[in-house]
């Protein structure tokens, strides 16, 4: 028997753990899948949202810092519950933080990409480079 979160990271994704998260329990096949669809589904950032990631990079904000301004701008638009809203957060955070560190270091943030997997977008944000499946399930392992 597994004795928390730990335990689990090498034998589940990173959308099954925050589907546990979020809903107490680890999801079925099909709910998984929608699960995951719907993550990435929400990824792109609102306008305004890449306003202020262009704003903070010019005067080189801490990235946590960021992360805590940009969040609040990702409901814009959406009439959404607490649950929803974390959805949302999970889903854009790695958009937030690849797109803050591409601008910051001088690069174009990348096209949002709803066809990789959690773990392997972010990865992509940051690197502009659909990594190997094994370096997507190596990060969430850890």
């Amino acid at each position: 028997m597994m004795q928390g979160l730990e335990d689990l990271a090498p034998f589940a994704s990173f959308e099954e753990v925050a589907y546990l998260l979020l809903h107490g329990r680890l999801p079925d096949p099909s709910e998984g899948a929608e699960f995951t669809e719907d993550l990435a589904s929400r990824r792109a950032l609102p306008q305004p949202a890449m306003a202020l990631l262009e704003e903070a990079a010019a005067v080189e904000a801490p990235p946590i810092d960021v992360l805590r301004m940009a969040a609040p701008l990702l409901g814009l638009g959406r009439a959404e519950d607490a649950r929803q809203d974390a959805i949302t957060s999970i889903a854009c955070f790695p958009t937030i933080v690849g797109a803050y560190w591409r601008i910051r270091n001088g690069e174009a943030p990348v096209p949002v990409r709803c066809d990789l997997g959690h773990t392997a977008y972010y990865l992509h944000q940051l690197s502009g480079v659909e990594p190997p499946p094994e370096r997507a399930r190596a990060l969430e392992r850890t």
